[in-house]
């Protein structure tokens, strides 16, 4: 809307509202002085003076989108130089359709208010769609015109001339029609990255614990098989943790390499490593008493404990993230797995395996302990099996003891010792703690690589 008249260069600066920046006057030089409003506000003779057009109806026709579902309601009001008010639904519910669709909203102008006339809209709490989406789409002004209830444009069909707006483009209708169709292709995009995201929140956050002696971790057929067969093939959200023994310190240096091959295929989230000795050690030290320090006992607790550490890794990431995982699963690091694990979809965390491990099959009773799968709720329990021997008050009451343990497992190592697997069998016993013995996982093929260079076959099974 120009101004009655022009402003009038007296040397002195002009200011223009705009109405856009909260009516703050924005300072501008020269006497062509334009706002986005219309109005121009002039400084002659020391006095501001408000030059705008006469007071008449004016109307505003607000275009949007209407649509099917996600679409909201707007209340329009007037500030300033004009009024107006009018509430907007943009829900379409009759079909399942998208369509445009123009509302004219009347101005009563205020004569006797200098300024500009500022169009609001707000997004309504109500809504019929249940969501508060809006969209606009084009805004023409007009004098409104209370024979017509049409746009600009619109009032003579045969003629698609457009009064205030210029002449009509024989190519508007097929941008609108290439409008459409492009918002409905970005609405099917949000659709799909929707159910992308409702995808990916169903599926578990997954800690996989490495537990014990590096010896063939570094062997290509090794670590490859624990990335293919075990967190590729269950996966889920999967993260690696990593407490590994070095035999001596120059091999200690060798695993703490980000570049080797073998830490680029596993990407672990936490590692660390220690010399073998030594922290066997620190955890003989933390048993008491120490049953039998020298019998397959302690060689039980050691692992115990240094699974226990493993399990801080993941808790301090669950810290860091603010929510805890899902599974755990506990593997070796000399260990290659020949078979792929079934996914993530068989183990039911929060049903069947609630209060269950998952373990591998084997012949003897009791529970294998060389591989695991369990619901996070339990990881402590299973990891924190080395508190068994802290219930036996003499060193040699837990081997007075191995009658107890011939109704749960029958294998002894030698005379004397009790083996890992029959104690952690008791130990989960004793924590309610059920195993599948094989269910999900099968008996499994795996390989025992001693060493970089010679393997020891698990199970009578050789791996290639």
């Amino acid at each position: 809307v120009p101004p009655d008249g022009p402003c009038v260069d007296d040397g002195k600066p002009e200011f223009c509202r705009k109405v856009f920046f909260n009516n703050e006057c924005s300072q501008m030089g020269g006497f062509k002085c334009r706002a986005t409003c219309g109005f121009c506000v002039a400084q002659q003779n020391g006095k501001s003076q408000a030059m705008r057009p006469r007071a008449r109806d004016q109307a505003i026709w607000l275009g949007y989108l209407r649509s099917y579902e996600n679409m909201g309601v707007v209340d329009a009001s007037c500030e300033g130089a004009c009024a107006c008010e009018q509430r907007v639904d943009a829900h379409f519910g009759e079909s399942r359709t998208s369509i445009t669709v123009v509302q004219r909203i009347v101005l009563r102008l205020l004569p006797e208010v200098p300024g500009c006339c500022t169009l609001k809209l707000a997004i309504s709490n109500a809504t019929s769609s249940g969501e508060h989406k809006f969209k606009v789409l084009s805004l023409l002004l007009a004098q409104a015109v209370s024979t017509s209830r049409q746009p600009p444009g619109m009032k003579v069909p045969a003629a698609w001339t457009m009064d205030m707006m210029g002449e009509y483009n024989a190519t508007d209708d097929e941008n609108e029609k290439k409008f459409i169709e492009s918002e409905r292709r970005e609405e099917h995009k949000a659709n799909a990255r929707k159910k992308a995201e409702e995808k990916n929140s169903r599926k578990p956050h997954v800690a996989h614990c490495i537990v014990g002696q590096a010896r063939g971790l570094t062997r290509p057929a090794v670590y490859n098989s624990i990335r293919t067969n075990v967190v590729d093939a269950f996966g889920g959200l999967p993260s690696i943790f990593m407490v590994i023994k070095a035999s001596k310190a120059q091999e200690q240096t060798a695993l703490q390499r980000v570049n080797s091959t073998w830490y680029k295929v596993l990407q672990p989230t936490r590692i660390s490593v220690t010399i073998g000795a030594v922290s066997d050690n620190a955890a003989r030290a933390a048993l008491r008493p120490q049953c039998r320090a020298s019998g397959l006992e302690t060689q039980f607790a050691i692992v115990s404990l240094d699974g226990l550490n493993c399990l801080r890794l993941v808790e301090s990431v669950e810290a860091l993230r603010g929510r805890r995982f899902d599974v755990v699963t506990k593997l070796r690091p000399d260990e290659q797995i020949c078979n792929p694990w079934p996914s993530w979809r068989r183990f039911d965390w929060r049903g069947h395996y609630a209060q269950r491990v998952a373990t591998y099959w084997r012949a003897e009773h009791g529970v294998n302990d060389h591989v695991a799968i369990m619901p996070r709720r339990v990881a402590g329990m299973y990891f924190g099996s080395y508190a068994l021997l802290n219930l036996y008050s003499s060193p040699t009451e837990c081997v007075d003891d191995r009658a107890s343990f011939r109704s749960i497992c029958n294998y002894f190592g030698g005379n004397r010792s009790v083996s890992p697997e029959c104690l952690l069998t008791r130990w989960l016993i004793r924590s309610e703690v059920e195993f599948d013995n094989g269910r999900m996982l099968g008996p499994g093929t795996t390989c025992l690589w001693r060493k970089p260079t010679r393997h020891k076959g698990s199970r009578g099974v050789l791996a290639k």
